[in-house]
Order: C-alpha cells, then sequence, then structure tokens
C-alpha cells in the first residue's frame, strides 16, 4: 500500500479538506466547517502549515489524530467511496448519552 502526496488546504466554499493517493486512486477528506469542534482542529493545524515549511503529511496525520481522540470515526460517502468525511463514533454517542 503506497500512499503520496498529502496536500491540506481550504475548498472554495470554506470547508476543509485532506486529499492523498493511496494505490494510484485520488482520496478526498472532507471537513465540514458546520461541524465547529471538529473544523475548529483542522484550522488550528492548518494555520501551522507555513511555520513548519509546508510538510502536509505531518500536518494531516495530526488532523486525523486529533479528530479521532474527539471520538470520531471517517466514513466514505455513500454514493462515492473516495470521499471521506468524520462522522460521530457510535460508542462515543453512547458514552454520552449514559452521562
Amino acid at each position: 500500500m503506497l500512499v503520496t502526496n498529502f496536500k491540506v488546504f481550504i475548498t472554495k466554499n470554506g470547508d476543509g479538506a485532506i486529499t492523498y493517493t493511496k494505490n494510484s486512486i485520488y482520496y478526498r477528506v472532507y471537513i465540514s466547517k458546520e461541524n465547529e469542534a471538529v473544523f475548529e482542529v483542522f484550522e488550528n493545524y492548518y494555520k501551522q502549515l507555513e511555520p513548519f515549511k509546508n510538510r502536509h503529511y505531518a500536518i494531516a496525520q495530526w488532523i486525523v489524530r486529533d479528530i479521532r481522540a474527539s471520538g470520531y470515526v471517517f466514513k466514505a460517502y455513500s454514493n462515492n467511496c473516495m470521499n471521506i468525511r468524520p462522522v460521530l463514533s457510535v460508542k462515543s454517542n453512547l458514552i454520552n448519552f449514559k452521562e
């Protein structure tokens, strides 16, 4: 499995995106600006991209790590498996419901 060509950027409509190529297939992770908790994590690391000399791979790893730590998992859209989005985990929903 060869994963290359990482890029972290903001789309035209203001959402966050991480793109990469895996086994010659182009994937895109969308991070909606409507989901404030997740977008805040994205925006925090996106601002650090220039001081880290555009190390997109490292920034993308940190974004995904922190989003997963917040209780989200990444799932593909049903109509296009190459587009991925963070979705609140069922486990974290059950934990929050019990409290």
